[in-house]
């Protein structure tokens, strides 16, 4: 007789495609998962940019005596850079000034991967000049903030 074939089989080919396939598979999720970690490290900044500028906004209305147009205010993890813009001076004796304030809170990036988170928030509000005591205050209108990108 002729010649003897040499038969191995199939099973180490199968073999090997399957752990090519296990190694693909793994590589793919481990790419997936880091993608959305720098997604919600991404977030957690700018919802940390976002709480700052709320907080200096807030700030600023409660201590506010003097009208400042611009100042800039370091608060934990950040700061804020509120800016007062005078949208309708006051009428007569007895009215008073329409405000816009914008607080632009700003968190450094953690990190050499992760950018600054910048958030911006605006709310309209009152100066009233002679209130009690003597001492000017703000009014807010309520419901009349804007959340900018």
């Amino acid at each position: 007789m002729g010649a003897e074939i040499l038969r191995r089989g199939f099973a180490p080919p199968l073999t090997v495609l399957f752990i090519l396939l296990l190694t693909a598979g793994f590589i793919t999720t481990v790419s997936r998962i880091s993608g959305q970690v720098r997604e919600l490290d991404r977030f957690r900044i700018e919802t940390d940019a976002f709480a700052l500028a709320q907080g200096g906004l807030e700030h600023y209305f409660a201590g506010a005596h003097t009208l400042v147009d611009d100042t800039t205010m370091m608060l934990g993890g950040g700061s804020a850079r509120l800016h007062a813009t005078l949208i309708r001076p006051p009428q007569h004796n007895a009215d008073s000034a329409l405000y816009v304030v914008r607080s632009d809170g700003v968190v450094g990036g953690r990190g050499a991967q992760l950018e600054e988170g910048r958030r911006t928030v605006s709310q309209l509000a009152y100066r009233i000049e002679h209130a009690g005591a003597g001492q000017p205050r703000w009014s807010i209108i309520s419901n009349a903030w804007i959340d900018q990108q």
